[in-house]
């Protein structure tokens, strides 16, 4: 009976101290080897997405500006989204930048056709503006595109350039942080005034409507381990 019970303890019996310890050694031992293992598939698995996603934003990019190019007649550049004009009241004038390589972060693209009505001067159906609103820094890159009735009868003039007067009315700079944004974190490359490095390169000769853009920007992603970035650089031209 005596010797029944006892083994019937000893069979029964839990983990002592000492061996509970060595067991729990041993695990940590263990995930403390994987870790580094386990977060670097973790880097390189967010690192895709990332790459992903930066792709993804690189080419909707590219594609919206390629398309919006191909209808609009015309582009010009501002230093920024806020700075359209100079002066005020009578004495208020167009802000673009003007001659063969200007740089800026605010391009403005604008559809139009000549009205025989009115003799021949170009009347605008859309304007589309691509801007960061953090001027010459790192920021968000946004895009506004916005028809303009045919019975509104506005018009593109040279002399005196009105461009703004058409933005002040379809995309007023209220809209600056709440327009469209269709890359979270951009930084410009191309070298404007000083120090600063602009999203937006002009060529351009004494016509307005023969003209190319140049588009060069670092696309930046950030994820919650780490953070990468792409170059692109490419050029477009109005149809027109």
């Amino acid at each position: 009976m005596n010797s029944h019970t006892s083994s019937f303890r000893r069979a029964n019996r839990g983990f002592t101290l000492v061996e509970m310890i060595i067991a729990s050694s041993i695990t940590i031992a263990v995930f403390g080897a994987l870790v580094p293992y386990m977060v670097r598939a973790l880097k390189l698995f967010y690192a895709d997405q990332l790459q992903l996603n930066l792709n993804a934003d690189a080419r909707n990019f590219r594609n919206l500006v390629f398309s919006d190019a191909l209808k609009a007649n015309m582009f010009f550049l501002y230093s920024d989204f806020a700075s359209r004009s100079t002066g005020s009241g009578a004495s208020a004038a167009d802000a673009m930048l003007t001659g063969n390589g200007a740089a800026g972060d605010c391009l403005v693209l604008i559809s139009s056709s000549p009205d025989a009505s009115n003799h021949g001067f170009a009347k605008a159906s859309n304007i589309t503006v691509y801007y960061r609103d953090v001027t010459y820094a790192t920021g968000p890159l946004h895009r506004v595109s916005v028809p303009i009735p045919s019975s509104a009868n506005v018009y593109v003039t040279a002399n005196p350039l009105n461009v703004y007067q058409i933005m002040n009315t379809y995309v007023p700079v209220s809209g600056l942080a709440t327009n469209p944004t269709i890359i979270q974190v951009t930084n410009g490359l191309v070298p404007g005034t000083g120090t600063a490095q602009c999203l937006f390169y002009g060529y351009r000769n004494s016509n307005v409507n023969n003209a190319s853009v140049m588009i060069q920007a670092q696309v930046t992603e950030k994820g919650n381990l780490q953070t990468i970035g792409n170059i692109f650089n490419f050029t477009v031209s109005p149809r027109g």
